[in-house]
C-alpha cells in the first residue's frame, strides 16, 4: 500500500515523543499569552522521524506578538523549517485555561500535520507556501485538528459520541457536535466536493470514525 492510499483511511500519525512534546509546548504558549508577552520567544524543538520518507528532521517552534494578518493564528514555513505561534489571533467566544490550552494543542498538531505532510515534498519550494487556504495539504493538516478535538470531546463526555455517529450517518448537525466549530470549513469543503469533485467530507468522516469513534 502506497503512502497515498494509507493515509486517505487516517490521519498523519506522530511519533510518541512528538505526542508527548506537544502538550508541553502547549504550556508554553499558554503562559505567553497569559503573561502578555509582547517578545518573541523559542517555544520548543521538535524532532520529527518522518514515517513517510523515512528522514529526520527538526522543527522549531516559536512564539511571536504578532502577524501580518490578524486571523493568522500558526503558521509552518517548509523552507526554514519553522513553526511560528501567534497566540494573540486566537478568539475563543469563552475563555479559560483549560479551553486556552486544548486551542493551542490541536493548533500545534494541524501545523506538525503539515511538516510531517509527505504531499508537501511534491511541490517545488517556492510553492509550498503558497498554497489555497482549503487546499489538498490544508485538508491534511484541518482533518487532524479536527479529529483530535472530537477524540478529546469525547474522552471527556461519552454522551458525544452517538452525536458525532448521528452526524457521519446522516449529516444531521445537533447541539454539542464539536464539529460545529469548524462549520465553515467544512461549508468550504462541501462546495468543493460538489464543484471539484473533490472527497474531502467522505475523508474526514472515514477519519473520524477509524481514529475517534474506534478508540472510545
Amino acid at each position: 500500500m502506497n503512502w497515498l492510499k494509507k493515509i486517505s483511511s487516517f490521519n498523519l500519525r506522530f511519533t510518541n515523543e512528538i505526542e508527548q512534546d506537544i502538550p508541553e509546548i502547549a504550556k508554553t504558549v499558554l503562559t505567553y499569552y497569559l503573561s502578555n508577552n509582547q517578545e518573541p520567544l523559542v517555544a520548543g524543538v521538535l524532532k520529527v522521524t518522518d514515517p513517510y520518507k523515512n528522514i529526520q528532521r527538526q522543527i522549531n517552534v516559536v512564539i511571536l506578538p504578532s502577524s501580518k494578518t490578524n486571523d493568522q493564528i500558526a503558521h509552518y514555513d517548509a523552507k526554514e523549517e519553522l513553526i511560528s505561534i501567534f497566540p494573540y489571533n486566537l478568539q475563543l467566544k469563552i475563555i479559560n485555561k483549560n479551553m486556552l490550552l486544548n486551542a493551542f494543542e490541536d493548533i500545534i498538531k494541524h501545523e506538525i500535520a503539515h511538516a510531517i505532510d509527505p504531499k508537501l515534498s511534491l511541490k517545488s519550494k517556492k510553492e509550498t507556501n503558497i498554497y489555497e487556504y482549503y487546499s489538498p495539504i490544508e485538508f491534511d493538516g484541518y482533518s487532524k485538528q479536527i479529529t483530535e478535538q472530537i477524540k478529546r470531546e469525547i474522552k471527556n463526555n461519552i454522551n458525544i459520541k452517538p452525536i458525532v455517529k448521528e452526524w457521519l450517518r446522516t449529516d444531521i448537525l445537533q447541539q454539542g457536535n464539536p464539529i460545529l466549530n469548524y462549520i465553515k470549513i467544512l461549508m468550504a469543503w462541501d462546495q468543493s466536493d460538489q464543484e471539484n469533485n473533490t472527497d474531502y467530507i467522505r475523508r474526514l468522516k472515514l477519519r473520524i470514525y477509524n481514529e475517534a469513534l474506534q478508540e472510545n
